[in-house]
């Protein structure tokens, strides 16, 4: 199976992006976001080709003092969690049917990125590859040193930028609850509040 993979060509692997001219604005952005569920985009500018994803506008809003009004607590996801222990491929197949990048495990959270580097770059695991390629997918997630980070915490009632800051100076790209009950993303503070809903 992993020989099969590391031999795909991108084409196969890759799915288009919404694609915007530099010129539109955030409204626009928002827009297309909520019509077309599309967060991140390819924007366009004099032939240069960007990538804008929710931390970037996330950072953006940051930055410019633009988040009044938005209450992380509000705004916040229900935690959809699992175990340290759990396999590799338990955990890819939770994150992928329930469309999740962060998944905390024990108090601590796993990022997509974090899985990708641990799994399939971290030295011990191209060793394993070469060996036993599918006892990595068997092998429980907590197993490699490195994957598993602790996220910031916010409480409720806590100032948005104070939040913001934290979910952009975390290695999870995310802040929890002090009870591990909520999450909120770059997604949550930036595009969601902001996302024109049907009447």
């Amino acid at each position: 199976m992993w020989r099969s993979l590391y031999v795909n060509p991108l084409w196969r692997i890759m799915h288009p992006l919404a694609g915007m001219d530099a010129g539109v604005t955030l409204r626009e952005y928002y827009a297309h976001a909520g019509a077309a569920r599309y967060t991140s985009v390819l924007v366009e500018d004099a032939g240069s080709r960007l990538l804008v994803t929710p931390e970037d506008v996330l950072r953006y809003l940051y930055e410019n003092r633009m988040l009044d009004g938005v209450d992380p607590a509000a705004v916040a996801s229900r935690l959809v969690a699992a175990s340290p222990g759990t396999r590799v491929i338990d955990v890819i197949e939770l994150m992928l049917g329930r469309w999740i990048r962060r998944l905390p495990m024990g108090g601590r959270i796993l990022t997509d990125r974090l899985l990708a580097d641990c799994y399939l770059f971290h030295a011990r695991s191209l060793q394993i590859l070469s060996r036993d390629p599918d006892s990595l997918l068997e092998a429980p997630v907590d197993s490699l040193q490195g994957c598993l980070v602790d996220p910031p915490r916010f409480s409720e009632g806590e100032d948005v930028y104070s939040v913001a800051e934290k979910v952009l100076g975390s290695n999870a790209r995310a802040a929890v609850t002090a009870d591990l009950s909520r999450i909120v993303t770059p997604f949550d503070l930036a595009v969601r509040p902001f996302v024109p809903r049907d009447p």
